[in-house]
């Protein structure tokens, strides 16, 4: 077997490699599309709009997007971000409330955008530096200077309105097919690259910047202070801290009293408080509903809760033996809205009815709960146990 050492030093090259390749591809991505937009061939100016719609407003588009994302993907992954995830994790029943992943894998997107902007940057400064560039704009709607105007200014608000060409700039640097570039002001085309700069700088690297710092914080915390609260940690720390289920039976070989269920079965766990019985009226007669609760209470050392006030969770009586519908785990998922998250959540799965005295129902078949144990673990409910029922001798 591999020591745990070299397996640690070998994953170092493997994340380093990682990194290497999103930074020379989000660089690379920004400096190629900066570099197609500013190809300038002499005899026609470099239209600004596309670069700003492009570069600045499908950006500004993203933000957006990442903000409405983040509302309503709250508590789960999205479909992109499971895309990035290592199989391990991807392979989950439940990929939901995963906050290490989802903030790591956040940050990453983050710096990525960090580095395509970058690329961005260096390319417009490369093609300022090594080429006579000239821009204008151009639109066919009825858009006069002024109006174009109006917008270069509301952008460059964040930092104070300079860097910015005038409202004669502007009219000069319009394209119009018809006149050529004769007319055209040299000072005019080269006023609008500092601005361009600008707005890539404030509207793309520095939100992306503050979103990186951000999720590296969150991502920071989480790993220090980990917050148990997902289904799966739940579930873990149930089998860690309760003990089963004790039971009192000289049978013991058919009913082991420690069991070790499978990760996909519900581990059966000792109530921290008293129940209140959940036993529909159709499953048994309420006059021997008295009966019953005796004999749960001495046969699996539960105890029953005169009311629902007074107890730390319910019982719940259900006829294994018919199949699960989604309308049985649609009651079971509003019965854990009534009765909160802390609150246990027991159910007691029983077999046919069986007249006979003392014992009420059959033992429900193996296959039966098998199925009912796979089906109740798509819920999710960490604080949700099962309890087959078992004749006791009299």
């Amino acid at each position: 077997m591999e020591p745990a050492g070299s397996r640690r030093w070998r994953c170092i090259p493997e994340a380093l490699v990682a990194s290497f390749r999103l930074v020379l591809f989000s660089l690379l991505s920004g400096f190629g599309a900066a570099a197609a937009l500013l190809r300038y061939e002499g005899y026609r100016l470099i239209n600004i709009s596309a670069f700003l719609g492009i570069l600045v407003g499908g950006q500004l588009l993203s933000l957006l997007v990442l903000a409405v994302s983040s509302f309503w993907l709250r508590h789960r992954l999205s479909h992109l971000q499971k895309l990035f995830l290592p199989k391990l994790v991807r392979d989950l029943t439940a990929p939901v409330s995963l906050s290490a992943w989802r903030w790591r894998l956040f940050t990453s997107f983050q710096q990525a955008g960090m580095l395509f902007n970058l690329g961005i940057l260096m390319a417009t400064l490369w093609k300022v530096l090594t080429a006579d560039l000239a821009f204008g704009w151009a639109t066919t709607l009825d858009v006069s200077g002024q109006g174009i105007h109006r917008i270069v200014q509301t952008l460059a608000l964040p930092w104070g309105g300079r860097f910015a060409p005038d409202l004669t700039q502007i009219q000069q640097s319009r394209i119009l097919l018809k006149d050529g570039l004769a007319h055209i002001d040299a000072s005019s085309t080269a006023a609008w690259w500092p601005f361009l700069l600008l707005c890539v700088l404030a509207y793309g690297f520095l939100p992306r910047f503050a979103l990186a710092l951000f999720g590296g914080f969150r991502l920071h915390r989480l790993q220090r202070h980990p917050a148990f609260s997902s289904p799966e940690s739940e579930r873990l720390y149930q089998r860690l801290t309760r003990n089963p289920l004790v039971f009192s039976s000289s049978d013991e070989d058919s009913f082991p009293s420690n069991p070790s269920p499978s990760p996909a079965e519900l581990p059966p766990f000792k109530p921290s408080g008293p129940l209140s019985l959940n036993l529909h009226p159709e499953i048994l007669l309420e006059s021997r509903e008295p009966a019953f609760r005796n004999r749960i209470q001495s046969s699996f050392e539960l105890l029953l809760a005169d009311s629902p006030e007074t107890a730390a969770g319910i019982l719940k009586v259900i006829e294994v033996w018919q199949p699960p519908l989604e309308e049985s785990l649609r009651e079971l998922r509003e019965l854990r809205k009534d009765i909160g998250p802390d609150k246990d959540l027991l159910i007691l799965a029983v077999g046919l009815p069986n007249p006979t005295e003392p014992h009420f129902f059959h033992p429900p078949e193996v296959a039966d709960l098998d199925i009912w144990r796979r089906k109740l673990s798509t819920l999710q409910d960490p604080r949700l146990g099962l309890l087959p029922w078992r004749e006791i001798s009299s």
